[in-house]
């Protein structure tokens, strides 16, 4: 070959390759920019195990959560360490967002309990920073776009790192989930171990009733009555009354057989195809249960029904709204809340009455005079208890104390409502254009029902 071809085809070749690259970097990249996330299902293959599943989940979707703020009440910075899993990301179809013209997407929405990020909204708390760890051990800043805290469910958005992420499907408000192989992937107690697969299974096809409670420390300071989260702190020789309240009940929690520790909170609880079904949430201790733990896992379908429409409110500033019993302006209790609520008031009675609050009942961190709310706290059987409206929506006013919900009726379908899980359900489904009418009992007994036009 002349040494002029020679060189002209050699020059050919750089020119090819260098569009190549070109084309592959820009154009393709481009193309796919939706793309550069992905579903972690869509790499489960039929000849993979539940353990290479786990292996995969690990790298992939799973996250630590961390909050860090400074708590005025006892004056000190707390930090705390819950888990969290990656719902969508880049790549991630919303529904709301497929008519949007100009879609933007970026960064990763992660699911977790909401009791691992509550004290962004708590009071006492000053200048609360949430972020999340990855797998690399890498961390960064998160912000709250969505919390229920009846559900314990939140969702976070990172718009600074983009992972990949899972799917999730419900496997249990349906009725359709069954005894199976499961796993957790978490970060108890400490980032030492970031990210620790456990493996076990759905302990019963029957939903579980769990309640958690808030312990209180009670003391005299200078004669005033004050407390505090923890009895660090306080001096020498000054009594104080520890009391348990209610912080939540869960209703229709799945039931699971795995071993789970304080920081495993918020953790994706998935089955054997590696769908997302729940979320690490609660156990017992050994000692109560006089050696077999059992553990709960709140289900999925909340952050199912919301994710879209908190996709497209937060990337394409769209409205729609996510309704609660809150936004209602309705405070309600439901039975199971009744039993917990009185057990425990009951349980501390000789410290109630010792610094003289056993003339209230306490839910909700709320105290309720014992006088005006004996009925209330009384209350059994099915239905949502109502303890107030704030009278924030004004066709729902005549819904007031010591009314009974009973019923909903959404877009012509009936439900009957048996705790406040049930009406929770319902109201997040609720979307514009719907039609609801809530049945209720009024205070002589008599049933009345209001109509919403959303």
């Amino acid at each position: 070959m002349k040494k002029s071809s020679y060189f002209a085809v050699l020059s050919t070749l750089i020119v090819i390759l260098l569009l190549s690259f070109i084309v592959t970097t820009f154009v393709i990249k481009d193309k796919n920019a939706t793309s550069e996330t992905f579903c972690i299902n869509d790499r489960v293959s039929e000849d993979m195990d539940i353990v290479d599943i786990a292996s995969l989940y690990r790298d992939n979707v799973a996250v630590a959560v961390r909050t860090s703020g400074f708590n005025s009440r006892i004056d000190e910075a707390v930090t705390s360490l819950g888990s969290g899993v990656v719902i969508a990301s880049v790549g991630y179809e919303s529904y709301y967002d497929k008519n949007v013209e100009a879609r933007v997407f970026n960064g990763s929405y992660i699911a977790t309990n909401y009791h691992c990020i509550d004290s962004i909204f708590d009071n006492d708390y000053l200048s609360v920073s949430v972020s999340i760890i990855t797998d690399d051990e890498r961390e960064y800043s998160c912000e709250v776009v969505w919390a229920n805290k009846d559900f314990d469910v939140a969702i976070l958005y990172c718009e600074a790192v983009e992972l990949n992420y899972v799917h999730m499907i419900d496997k249990s408000i349906e009725g359709n989930f069954d005894i199976e192989r499961v796993f957790t992937i978490g970060t108890p107690l400490s980032l030492q171990y970031l990210n620790r697969v456990t493996f076990g299974n759905i302990a019963s096809d029957n939903d579980i009733t769990m309640a958690t409670t808030n312990s209180y420390y009670y003391y005299f300071d200078g004669g005033r009555l004050d407390y505090t989260t923890s009895s660090e702190g306080l001096e020498e020789g000054v009594t104080y009354y520890q009391i348990a309240t209610l912080n939540n009940v869960y209703e229709y929690m799945i039931d699971i057989s795995l071993g789970i520790s304080p920081g495993n909170s918020g953790g994706g609880i998935f089955d054997g195809d590696g769908n997302l079904i729940g979320l690490a949430t609660a156990s017992t201790s050994f000692l109560s249960t006089n050696g077999n733990q059992m553990n709960g896992a709140v289900p999925i379908y909340p952050i199912i029904e919301v994710i879209d429409r908190v996709i497209a409110n937060n990337e394409n500033g769209a409205s729609y709204q996510i309704y609660s019993l809150d936004s209602l302006g309705i405070v309600g209790i439901d039975s199971n809340e009744v039993t917990y609520s009185s057990y425990l008031r009951e349980e501390y009675k000789d410290e109630l009455t010792a610094i003289g609050l056993y003339q209230y009942y306490i839910f909700d961190d709320e105290r309720y005079i014992a006088s005006t709310y004996q009925q209330a706290f009384s209350f059994a059987g099915n239905g949502v208890y109502v303890l107030g409206n704030n009278g924030s929506l004004s066709e729902l006013s005549e819904i007031t104390k010591d009314c009974i919900i009973r019923e909903i009726t959404l877009n012509e379908q009936n439900f009957t409502i048996k705790n406040r899980n049930d009406l929770g359900y319902l109201l997040i489904k609720l979307h514009e254009g719907d039609i609801l009418k809530i049945s209720y009992q009024n205070t002589y007994g008599s049933l009345e029902q209001v109509e919403l036009y959303l």
